[in-house]
Formats: structure tokens, C-alpha cells, sequence
């Protein structure tokens, strides 16, 4: 989940520039992830980077408005339906490819939500 993290920081405000230790802070997490996560997202077009190495800073920049579009909808399912989406990215087997208009399931119950356990009856 960090580097899916780091990537919805960034792109909540694509104009603002990030160091890793900002990242860090931000986040909670270790600063070598941190680094880390950031380089994976260069890698995918989907971070630019500007400065040296011990000042380099960081910005959201997908490579097209398509990538741009689905990290807002994935910012906004982190947002509202994270353990549905935790669910998603993890629970699924690759036999059973999800579909973007796939309802998500229903959690039963406060206990439900206290547990992160997600009901899958229908």
C-alpha cells in the first residue's frame, strides 16, 4: 500500500512539489520507503522529479489524462471505500479479473467495520 499511498498524496495537489522527507512525514513512514516508492512511480511515468539527489523534489505527472482520470478514481474509492479497494488490489486472484463497474461488497454490521472483516453474501 505505500507506494499507492504516496502516489494519492501527490496527486491531491498535482502543482505542489515534494521532498521525500516531506513525503515521510506526511505519511509516517521511513524515509527509505519513502525514496523508494517515489523512484518506483518515476519508473512508471507517473511522479517527475526535479533537483539534485539530496534536494531532489517531487511532483504528480501521469504520463496522459487517462492515468491522470483513474488515479482520481482510485484517490476517491481510498477515500470513501479503502477497505473495499485494499480488497481489490490484494483478495483477488488472477483468475477473477474486477471490473471497473463492479459494485463493491457490503460490510455487515459495526463489528464488520471495527474488524475490516467485508461480507461477501449477497
Amino acid at each position: 500500500m505505500g507506494e499507492l499511498e504516496v502516489l494519492l498524496l501527490l496527486a491531491r495537489d498535482p502543482e505542489r512539489w515534494w521532498s521525500a522527507d516531506a513525503v515521510n512525514q506526511e505519511l509516517r513512514a521511513s524515509i527509505v520507503s519513502a525514496r523508494r516508492h517515489l523512484k518506483e512511480l518515476i519508473a512508471d511515468q507517473l511522479v517527475e522529479r526535479r533537483g539534485s539527489d539530496n534536494e531532489a523534489l517531487f511532483r504528480f505527472h501521469a504520463a496522459d489524462p487517462a492515468t491522470t482520470d483513474a488515479v482520481r478514481m482510485v484517490a476517491q474509492l481510498f477515500k470513501y471505500r479503502m477497505p473495499a479497494l485494499v480488497d481489490v488490489i490484494y483478495g483477488q486472484s488472477a483468475a477473477a479479473p474486477v471490473s471497473a463497474s463492479a459494485p463493491f461488497p457490503r460490510r455487515s454490521g459495526a463489528s464488520a467495520h471495527r474488524s475490516g472483516h467485508v461480507d461477501r453474501r449477497r
